[in-house]
């Protein structure tokens, strides 16, 4: 070999290992060829897979367990079926549309798949059994066709909706069943050939019930503790109303008595101790009668305009007169009368000595 070829062989060694090695482009796959060109070295591809229109025959997308995008495969009329044996889980969406002679679409191994998945309109493809291990999808499930078989024996989740027609013979009532479990949380409508018994207005009707059933035994599931935390919560409720309603009449009686003694006055007993501490003044009955002259009767005349408000508390004042308050005068003294129980009769001093 001629020695000035070496540097070229080495780069090209080097560019191919790149492009083999580059698992995170988006990659157009025509044959079988490509695919094993730029898939062989990746287990994890962080890319979009397009089978492109012009794939013809078989093609498997062999070594793959991850796939971080989409794989699509549209209007490939030449294509005949389409595999991927260790793929566990796609990150995006796969969809599978116009392939006219496709037969047969396997991904035993499949577990999840983050979007959806839509196969669509491939005439030939009559029975779709390939999802074994399919456990969730998060998106939507869109199967037309002319379906006799459609299984997936290990589906029990899907986040989207549920559109299933077919123009073959397949039967609906797995996913009936599936709807009905609350498995779908989307809409969910199945239309076939031989059994027409599903679709979204009937399966909303199911729904509600399953839902009613499902949230009544969830109601009708509360733990003891959480019964009896319920009951405690109404007792201290109860009490804590109880001191509020005591604390609130104790609070209205002391109002009432504090309007009542601000009405009232204070104790009669302690105005008549005041009023007769002064040096000036004295105090009477309105039955007494003073022992002086009658210069004095004008200011006992002036006493008996004022008066005080009596209350039914106050103790009655000898003959229970209003008492009056005048002028003290010096050397007076004041002597009670004895009316005695007869009209008419002679009055004399009770305190005469």
């Amino acid at each position: 070999m001629n020695p000035r070829w070496l540097p070229s062989l080495f780069l090209l060694l080097i560019t191919t290992a790149l492009v083999r090695a580059d698992c995170s482009s988006d990659v157009d796959i025509s044959s079988q060829s490509d695919a094993d060109k730029y898939l062989a070295d990746c287990t994890a591809f962080k890319a979009n897979i397009v089978i492109t229109s012009s794939a013809s025959g078989a093609i498997s997308l062999s070594g793959i367990t991850s796939v971080n995008g989409d794989i699509t495969a549209a209007n490939a009329s030449s294509l005949t079926s389409l595999n991927a044996s260790s793929l566990t889980t796609v990150s995006g969406s796969i969809t599978v549309s116009g392939c006219d002679t496709l037969t047969a679409i396997s991904m035993p191994t499949l577990k999840t798949i983050a979007a959806s998945l839509i196969i669509d309109g491939n005439a030939d493809l009559s029975t779709l059994d390939g999802f074994d291990d399919l456990k969730e999808i998060k998106g939507n499930l869109n199967l037309t066709g002319a379906f006799d078989t459609v299984s997936f024996p290990s589906l029990d989740k899907v986040d989207g909706n549920v559109e299933i027609s077919s123009s073959g013979s397949m039967s609906c009532s797995s996913w009936k069943t599936l709807y009905s479990n609350n498995d779908i949380s989307g809409s969910y409508s199945c239309s076939t050939n031989g059994n027409s018994a599903s679709s979204s207005s009937s399966s909303s009707s199911s729904s509600s019930s399953s839902s009613s059933n499902h949230n009544n035994h969830h109601s009708s599931s509360l733990s003891a503790g959480a019964k009896a935390g319920i009951a405690v919560g109404v007792i201290v409720a109860v009490v804590m109303l109880i001191v509020v309603i005591l604390w609130y009449i104790r609070r209205r009686r002391n109002e009432a008595l504090y309007s009542s003694v601000a009405v009232h006055g204070p104790d009669p007993e302690k105005t008549i101790a005041t009023s007769t501490t002064p040096a000036n003044t004295t105090t009477f009955a309105a039955g007494a009668i003073p022992t002086t002259s009658p210069a004095a009767a004008p200011a006992a005349a002036t006493a008996t305009q004022i008066r005080r408000k009596t209350h039914p508390n106050d103790l009655p004042m000898l003959d229970g007169g209003d008492v009056m308050e005048v002028p003290a005068s010096s050397g007076e003294r004041f002597y009670e009368l004895d009316g005695g129980l007869i009209r008419g009769t002679h009055q004399r001093a009770i305190n005469a000595e």
